[in-house]
């Protein structure tokens, strides 16, 4: 199912710098994802880890960020980049009650590059534009409600 990312009625066409939010990903927000992908954890079920994507963009990056910009104007991911592998996490007491486990998701890698993206250029957009107003305070970098709520 495809997503609608003019939901929330998002200026679609220009930003009033003559940016756009749908303008096809380009290698550097790729090249950028990838740097600051975090190594040494676990993979989703495409076994594939951060780290062949840091060791390998150098000769993968174009053919990736083309990849990407596929789904991206799709606006839907393929069905397989969004399963997950479900663990569970023992966090304390009997390993016999089930209470006493947390559970972890591990998504596949690809995907996680490819939010990240999107992530990344949406709260550019929010923060530049200032789509969302100063008295929001979760979710937000640097705010938090509980400062709101003193403030009143």
């Amino acid at each position: 199912m495809a997503t609608n990312f003019n939901t929330w009625n998002i200026e679609t066409q220009h930003l009033p710098d003559g940016q756009s939010l749908y303008k096809p990903l380009t290698v550097k927000e790729v090249q950028t994802a990838i740097r600051l992908l975090p190594l040494r954890k676990a993979p989703g079920p495409d076994q594939i880890p951060y780290e062949f994507f840091r060791a390998f963009s150098h000769k993968t990056i174009s053919k990736l960020t083309t990849v990407l910009n596929d789904t991206f104007h799709a606006q839907a991911a393929p069905t397989r980049w969004k399963r997950g592998r479900v663990w569970l996490i023992h966090k304390k007491g009997s390993i016999y009650d089930i209470k006493n486990y947390r559970q972890i998701t591990l998504l596949n890698t690809i995907y996680k590059l490819y939010t990240k993206i999107i992530n990344h250029r949406i709260y550019k957009y929010v923060e530049k534009y200032l789509v969302v107003q100063d008295l929001q305070g979760g979710f937000q970098k640097y705010r938090s409600c509980s400062l709101k709520i003193q403030t009143l």
